[in-house]
């Protein structure tokens, strides 16, 4: 077992970006379904990351960044991310109900786990997939 989160294809993560995409500093957050990590094999921590953004707007959900990872936990990791003239960092981390609820409360309130039957009101990765792609597996 690794020590460290090693992101995984086909697995929803919570993102956490600072700066967000408002005024001043405030974080952004969302679940993001991850469809491909690539890492770039240069021994800097760079990786390229293609997901699924659910919050960001419709439309242009799909993301594409390369990013250069700074510190890794066993739930999380950080990364600086490659944003032409832009300083961003991320932390994508494992994703729970607990995580939902706290990050994302209007989620949260309209769309709790209590609404979807089956696995999706009692597992997190099939509650998103249900959710967003109105289906248990994406």
């Amino acid at each position: 077992m690794s020590e460290y989160l090693q992101l995984q294809e086909r697995t929803w993560y919570g993102w956490q970006m600072l700066p967000g995409y408002g005024n001043g500093y405030q974080p952004y957050y969302s679940p993001i379904f991850v469809q491909q990590v690539k890492p770039l094999k240069t021994g800097k921590g760079l990786l390229e990351l293609k997901f699924f953004n659910a919050f960001y707007a419709e439309g242009v959900q799909g993301f594409e960044l390369r990013m250069k990872v700074q510190d890794r936990h066993l739930e999380y990791l950080i990364a600086q991310l490659d944003y032409p003239d832009e300083h961003r960092n991320a932390i994508i981390s494992t994703i729970s109900f607990d995580w939902v609820r706290e990050m994302l409360p209007t989620l949260w309130y309209h769309r709790p786990p209590a609404h979807f039957d089956g696995l999706a009101s009692s597992e997190c990765q099939y509650y998103l997939s249900q959710a967003f792609f109105g289906r248990l597996r994406p």
